[in-house]
């Protein structure tokens, strides 16, 4: 039986040429195939990453495909992120701030304040970036709204604008704990126990001590009208203190039994000149023995 299918002789060579060509692409195709089977994971990571600097790459889907994509508690693909491990795990992957901005709108549309004045739009957001900052776990790790920050900032200079007198929150009534000595407080009558009612006028109902504190702080010089409520008295009294400059205790030396003894109450801008002094007291004290007293030591600047 006689072929149909025939080649001019002229043409084999190109024919036989293009066959051979042809083979030798299905051959190399394959070959890649095999060889991406056996690629160990990081060098597909590699070329991910070789592909996400420069996208124009022959190497553009290596691995890209296997680590793009993940999947959620509900089987829903999500994006994947890669650690610094170079590992994507669906915990890496972008947070969902539809569900942010979903409870902002409920809590617009829906809530009823239990009290006279609601959070304003800016306390909510310093809220919620508190919150981010708890979500690590970690207690040295918080964030401070603009008037923390203020008088935190004072504290750990070691010195202020001020009255001179510690207030705590007592009974939800903001209370004079104690007034320092030698301060504006403590010459104008101001003792412990005292209930501070008003701040210049403004009712501390519901107030916090952050907020007292920075209503009474101020300008040296200037003056802050105080009404106080004492125990015994019938009526509130009422006391003007001008501000003044108010130190804070940093540091305390004393020898006793042949025992050194540096207590450093905090670690605000001073406190490096002022520990150098003391150490330099304890050598010309002659004593051999050294203790550093930190308790009750809140902390304060750390430079690193």
């Amino acid at each position: 039986m006689r072929d149909n299918c025939s080649v001019n002789p002229k043409l084999a060579p190109y024919v036989r040429l293009a066959a051979a060509a042809i083979a030798g692409v299905l051959l190399f195709g394959a070959g890649i195939l095999v060889g991406e089977s056996n690629r160990p994971e990081a060098e597909k990571i590699v070329g991910l990453v070789n592909y996400l600097a420069n996208p124009g790459t022959a190497d553009a889907n290596n691995g890209l495909t296997e680590l793009t994509t993940c999947f959620d508690e509900r089987g829903a693909k999500i994006p994947c992120a890669i650690d610094r491990t170079n590992v994507a795990t669906s915990t890496d992957a972008p947070g969902d701030f539809n569900q942010f901005w979903k409870a902002w709108n409920v809590i617009n549309e829906r809530y009823v304040p239990t009290k006279e004045k609601s959070a304003t739009n800016q306390e909510r957001v310093w809220g919620a970036i508190g919150g981010l900052a708890n979500s690590l776990g970690d207690p040295y790790t918080y964030f401070m709204p603009p008037q923390e920050k203020s008088i935190f900032e004072e504290d750990v200079k070691g010195n202020f604008g001020g009255v001179g007198m510690q207030v705590g929150m007592k009974d939800s009534i903001i209370t004079v704990i104690a007034p320092l000595k030698g301060s504006p407080a403590e010459r104008a009558g101001i003792k412990a126990g005292d209930k501070v009612l008003l701040i210049d006028g403004a009712t501390t109902t519901g107030m916090t001590v952050d907020k007292a504190v920075y209503l009474i702080r101020g300008e040296v010089g200037t003056k802050v009208r105080l009404t106080l409520f004492r125990e015994g008295s019938e009526e509130p009294i009422n006391v003007e203190v001008v501000r003044d400059v108010i130190q804070v205790p940093t540091i305390d030396t004393k020898q006793e039994d042949g025992v050194f003894i540096i207590q450093l109450y905090g670690f605000p801008a001073t406190g490096g000149e002022l520990f150098r002094q003391a150490l330099r007291d304890f050598v010309q004290s002659g004593s051999d023995k050294l203790v550093l007293d930190l308790r009750g030591n809140p902390g304060g600047y750390l430079e690193i």
